[in-house]
């Protein structure tokens, strides 16, 4: 059965993602010191396959048939799978790069590795510390490679494991320079803008259309780009663009858009569910008695910010796939500050939020967990955080989580209740440690387990 490769391409990034049929998310990549006796730097290994990180490029090594049935073959009194094994590889150098690109650590795993293999010792390697994001720089002149985890968009489109490249154009360089020379493949263009891979009988890959663009001031602006397949070489032809900022290529990106607020608001935490659609959850501020607006849609539990529920409430704003629209957004809150922590999504599309409360007349549900308020010790958010105008909660806070129908269905509040209050979590953090950031006063993470 051959292996469907997704890849997608990002320039301050240019890149590419990488989604095979197993294992969980995210690569381990190891560094050679020795113990693999091949001219490689670093080894990830993913189901059904083996990628190198060389000086000049990256080797693939893909599992086609016959493998799954060895691997899977425990050979109790069973005679041994017979048949073909079949597998690929596919080359990757990158042409007129330098000799001597620099390595730079971004984030490590927790664990060590040892690796004994064989009776001498100079081939052993023992406190190997994996990394899961990391750059080559100047792998051309101002360009430099960063590796790390798809994004959760990505993964969500096409689960699998996998890695994204970023290739990161400083200011000044040219990204005529890059050009990746695929070897072992046949590449084919396609009429959507991506390049169709195929690896013999054993897998195919997609080179998703590139993306660009420029956040200039804090605006994003679109920038034409496509692909200059030259035999098995793969460039880019890029548009005009300002030189002096850095040009992303970017696929991840799907939408880019405003709210389209008066309210002040504080973006605080987002999710997307299973069919694409984008979530944000946002502060909203009674900024010294200035009452805007904030967008909501039919079956909102709240349409406006009012001074009785000032100085803060929440904001939940549901986006359709493409970003074009507003399928469901809301505000609620109750008398005291409330702020959203943290949003998921189901497997069915239901949407949950945590988040803290210091209001005692929070819209809770008829016969959910808690429907009132514990009040607590007087929390000064002023003292502590910097928390701007009416900091203070001063009757103390309390979690709340509330769950929300999907929006494809047109959302509705399905249930809402405390957790904690008196002397218990309240979702506050102070401190210099836990509130080392503007924002981190607040922090929680909810998640739900699979439907």
């Amino acid at each position: 059965m051959p292996r469907l490769i997704h890849m997608t391409w990002t320039l301050v990034f240019w890149g590419s993602a990488l989604a095979l049929l197993a294992q969980n998310d995210g690569l381990h990549w190891l560094p050679n010191e020795g113990q693999w006796d091949v001219p490689a730097r670093m080894r990830a290994e993913w189901a059904g396959g083996v990628t190198w990180l060389e000086s000049n490029g990256m080797n693939v090594w893909v599992a086609g048939d016959g493998y799954a049935e060895l691997w899977n073959h425990h050979f109790e009194g069973e005679a041994e799978p017979s048949g073909d094994l079949l597998s690929h590889g596919w080359r990757m150098t990158w042409e007129g790069a330098s000799d001597h690109p620099t390595h730079e650590t971004m984030t490590e795993a927790s664990h060590r590795v040892n690796i004994y293999k064989g009776q001498d010792p100079s081939k052993w390697a023992e406190g190997l510390v994996p990394e899961t994001r990391f750059k080559v720089r100047d792998v051309w002149s101002g360009i430099d490679l960063r590796v790390g985890p798809r994004s959760r968009g990505d993964r969500a489109a096409m689960p699998g494991p996998g890695w994204k490249e970023d290739w990161i154009v400083q200011p000044g360089a040219d990204p005529s320079q890059v050009a990746i020379r695929h070897e072992g493949v046949t590449l084919e263009a396609r009429g959507d803008g991506s390049i169709w891979v195929q690896l013999g009988e054993t897998g195919e890959a997609r080179l998703g259309a590139p993306y660009a663009y420029q956040n200039a001031d804090g605006t994003l602006k679109r920038v034409e780009v496509n692909y200059l397949l030259e035999g098995q070489v793969v460039r880019f032809e890029v548009g005009v663009y300002d030189q002096e900022i850095p040009l992303v290529i970017d696929p991840d990106i799907v939408f880019a858009t405003y709210i389209g607020a008066t309210q002040a608001n504080w973006g605080f935490t987002a999710a997307y569910d299973d069919d694409g659609r984008a979530i944000g959850g946002t502060a909203l501020w009674e900024q010294y008695g200035n009452f805007g607006t904030y967008p909501t849609t039919a079956g909102a539990i709240a349409t406006e910010m009012t001074p009785g529920t000032a100085p803060y409430d929440c904001g939940l704003s549901v986006f359709n796939p493409d970003g074009t629209a507003l399928e469901y957004s809301t505000i609620f809150g109750g008398a005291n500050l409330d702020v959203p922590s943290s949003i998921v999504t189901d497997s069915q599309g239901a949407i949950y939020v945590l988040g803290t409360t210091g209001s005692s007349d929070f819209p809770a549900t008829a016969g959910a967990f808690a429907e009132t308020f514990s009040s607590n010790d007087d929390l000064d958010l002023n003292a502590c955080c910097n928390y701007p105008d009416f900091g203070g909660l001063s009757n103390g806070a309390s979690l709340f989580v509330m769950k929300f129908s999907p929006a494809e269905g047109g959302s509705t509040l399905q249930a809402s209740t405390y957790v904690g209050g008196f002397n218990g979590p309240s979702g506050v953090n102070r401190g210099n440690v836990l509130a080392y950031n503007y924002g981190d006063v607040f922090r929680g993470e909810i998640n739900v387990d699979a439907l």
